[in-house]
């Protein structure tokens, strides 16, 4: 069963705790998924920089479970698609396994955080980290995967996975120039092994070197104290599964700013006929200055059948509402006047003849 509560504050915080509960030994794919999560080991927040935009880490022992509850309903159902699926995989693996080798191969926290201005084009990128059971292996499936897409794509497709190093780890780039993807993404992601520990970044490499060159002068988020107030108070209470931690005025301001900025170039550009002048859009100052951080944690009461998520943050769903509403409005009234208000044909005053 799941349940849950929310409150505000006077000063606009939300409160809101969820829980949810599973039967002991219950079978299937929902109650082996919720209590699958295991403990989370804190020290992690002292690698990521106390500047970032964003974090979040959670286990993702369960997410294999997906899978085979994918493969045995297609296999209940549509046995000869799930034969077709099974030998196209195996085409593209080559010696290695889909499963095994890099799907299951993921094992632990995953932990992902993201930090500012350090994608393209100067966009915030997000570092990636998790566990790994067999790093070899991934690698080597990793490319057989790449190899085997780029061959039943035929020429001039091949993603190719190119191995350097830094500081002394083995850096991989996966390199997308020759594909379509290179015509509508400027990306090149990136892996790093980490003894067992793997580290990606979709964006570039550049972001994850400086993740490997540590945080040097700058400050933990560890050193965080509310947050780490926060994930106190649910510790005390429980084994903490899950945890994140978002700066709300910083990741706004990093996306809205960009997109304001245009939607005010682009107002002229509009039809008289569209009631809506978007240079009259809010500042990111106006809007990031009333907000804060944003803190959520969950933690698992005895063998991990009960589970209860907590979240504090400056808004929440139904705050967005009337901006919703107002521009559900706004798109009605364009499509059933707009044209209609465009097509009337224009009156003169005799006297201007």
């Amino acid at each position: 069963w799941v349940g849950g509560t929310s409150q505000r504050d006077s000063d606009g915080l939300t409160h809101s705790t969820g829980l949810r509960s599973v039967v002991s030994g219950a079978s299937g794919l929902l109650p082996r998924f919720l209590t699958s999560p295991k403990p989370i080991d804190r020290a992690v927040l002292e690698g990521i920089p106390g500047n970032c935009l964003s974090m979040s880490a959670g286990s993702i022992d369960g997410w294999v479970g997906v899978y085979d509850f994918a493969m045995t309903a297609l296999n209940s159902f549509a046995p000869e698609e799930a034969a077709e699926y099974q030998q196209t995989v195996t085409q593209l693996m080559g010696e290695y396994e889909l499963r095994e080798d890099l799907l299951a191969n993921l094992n632990g926290t995953l932990l992902q955080y993201t930090v500012p201005g350090e994608g393209f084009p100067g966009t915030p990128a997000g570092i990636f980290q998790v566990n790994l059971r067999n790093p070899e292996r991934f690698v080597g499936a990793l490319g057989a995967l790449l190899n085997g897409a780029s061959a039943m794509f035929g020429d001039g497709q091949a993603a190719s996975l190119a191995e350097t190093s830094h500081e002394g780890l083995r850096l991989f780039e996966i390199d997308l120039s020759r594909t379509q993807a290179a015509a509508i993404l400027d990306i090149q992601p990136a892996l790093v092994l980490k003894g067992t520990d793997l580290l990606a970044c979709f964006q570039s490499s550049e972001p994850l070197k400086a993740a490997l060159d540590g945080l040097g002068a700058a400050t933990p988020l560890s050193a965080n104290k509310d947050f780490a107030k926060f994930l106190d108070t649910l510790n005390a209470k429980g084994a903490l599964v899950a945890m994140s931690f978002s700066d709300d005025a910083r990741v706004l301001g990093e996306s809205y700013g960009p997109v304001s900025q245009m939607a005010a170039m682009m107002s002229g550009a509009l039809p008289e006929s569209v009631p809506v002048d978007l240079a009259l859009l809010p500042s990111e100052q106006a809007l990031t200055k009333h907000l804060s951080f944003s803190y959520s944690g969950t933690y698992r009461l005895g063998d991990g059948s009960t589970q209860v998520s907590v979240n504090t943050a400056q808004f929440q769903l139904g705050d967005f509402l009337p901006l919703l509403a107002t521009a559900g409005v706004l798109f009605a009234a364009n499509e059933l006047y707009g044209a209609e208000f465009a097509a009337e044909p224009e009156q003169v005053d005799p006297l201007e003849l």
